[in-house]
């Protein structure tokens, strides 16, 4: 929960523009509070349901349960290295912005300033 906090609270951050700030500011908590209750919606019937079945199941596959694990370490790692991932993601998005520069690496020598739309 702490490294999906961090991300939301990069993308309130992120948005600069006042006129745009309140609309995407409510767009993107209310979203994040429909996910919160779905997911605890799908919990919940997933740990309270009855069934009327055999209750033993299968055992999960190896692969399943490294995958499953892989998720529940990974979490803390994007709390504990929340830095550098917040610089990495700054620099790709500026050089997202920076479309002249991206154009004269494709376009070679050929393109200047002014033939960048």
């Amino acid at each position: 929960p702490l490294s999906g906090f961090i991300g939301k609270l990069m993308l309130l951050q992120a948005v600069t523009e006042p006129a745009n700030r309140a609309l995407l500011w409510a767009v993107i908590l209310m979203c994040s509070l429909l996910v919160i209750v779905g997911l605890s919606r799908a919990g919940s019937t997933l740990f309270w349901r009855v069934s009327g079945g055999d209750a033993s199941g299968d055992k999960a596959a190896p692969l399943q349960v490294f995958a499953v694990c892989w998720l529940l370490l990974a979490s803390p790692l994007l709390v504990i290295f929340a830095g550098p991932l917040t610089e990495l993601s700054q620099q790709a998005a500026a050089q997202l912005y920076d479309t002249d520069t991206a154009a004269r690496a494709i376009l070679g020598s050929a393109a200047t300033e002014g033939d960048v739309p």
